[in-house]
Parts: C-alpha cells; structure tokens; sequence
C-alpha cells in the first residue's frame, strides 16, 4: 500500500463501519461493480453469506429443506428401499415389545391429561364426520341439532333411557314408525 496515495472514506456493506480505502481500490471495485469492504476479514464474511452452500448464509436453511424435498421427491424408491433394508437388519420384535411394555404407564398419563382430551374428542369428531364424505357438513349440523333438541326437551331423552332404548334421534325415530306401519298393513 502506497503511503502517499489519495485515499477516500467508504462504508463497509458488511459491517457498517467508515473506514479509509485508496481511491484506487475504490474506483477498481465500482469499475467491476463489486462491493469495497473495510478489510479482509468482513469481506470473507460476506463471501461466505453469498455463497448459498455456507451454513452462514441466513438462507441456508430454508434452501437447504427444498433442496432435501426435491431430492426426497426425485429418489423416492431408493430412500423407500434403504430403509426398508435398514430396517430389516435392525429391527427386534423381542427387543421393541420390551420398550412398548416400559412406555406404556407414560402413554396412559398422556391421553389421562385434558389438553389430549380435547384434542382427541375433536379429532374423532372429524373422523366420524369424514366417513360420510360429501355429506359431513350434514352430519355435523345433525348432531349440532340433536344437542340442541336435548337441551330443550331432556325428560323426553329421560324417557328413552328408562324404557331400554337407545337416545331419541330423529332419523330412528321415522325408521321405527315406518317399520311398525308396514307391521299394522301386514297383519289385514
């Protein structure tokens, strides 16, 4: 570096800092449209963040999950077969037995708490809406209105029970009557 050369402030893009740089190296790095840094440590750092293979690069992450999905998504019979094969050779039924037999008390005192409750009690509701396919809609607002109906008529559910049948629901109730009319026209 050249004592008597002219020399310029610059900012630093990597560190934010002022710092003084030859008027030369400044007027090469614009010619070349390149960043000037204030030495060579902050421009390694910024080669490192540029460079999208560097776990620096605040990126690196993200690329990183859609390069592995595309990969997943490309080799998807040979991951399957690899574990599959990983698998076989490491897999103990005897030995797994074993391990469910000791996590089962943990297991139990999980679905015992009620942030599981809850979850579950949701999730079955779905399942058992989702076996009614495009009619699920139907189903949920039928079960909606059964509550409702036993909100405001409880001693006819009363009833029910202490006769031995099953709840009041409406859709039973017309089958009954149905099947008792056809009973009645089959006996003239």
């Amino acid at each position: 570096m050249n004592s008597r050369a002219r020399k310029s402030r610059i900012l630093c893009p990597a560190c934010g800092k002022k710092s003084w740089r030859e008027n030369g190296a400044i007027n090469r790095a614009r010619k070349q449209g390149v960043p000037i840094y204030c030495n060579r440590k902050c421009a390694a750092i910024a080669r490192q963040k540029d460079n999208p293979k560097s776990p620096r690069n605040p990126n690196y992450k993200a690329m990183k999950a859609e390069y592995d999905r595309e990969y997943r998504r490309k080799n998807r019979a040979i991951l399957k077969a690899k574990h599959a094969d990983y698998h076989k050779r490491t897999y103990d039924p005897v030995k797994a037995a074993v391990k469910r037999k000791e996590r089962m008390p943990l297991h139990v005192e999980y679905c015992r708490q009620p942030k599981y409750k809850a979850y579950k009690k949701e999730y079955d509701k779905k399942i058992r809406a989702a076996a009614f396919g495009e009619y699920a809609d139907a189903y949920k607002t039928l079960l909606v209105l059964l509550k409702e109906i036993k909100q405001q008529e409880p001693d006819r559910f009363e009833r029910y029970s202490q006769a031995g049948r099953f709840q009041y629901n409406p859709i039973n109730q017309q089958l009954r009557r149905m099947k008792n009319a056809s009973r009645k026209l089959d006996s003239f």
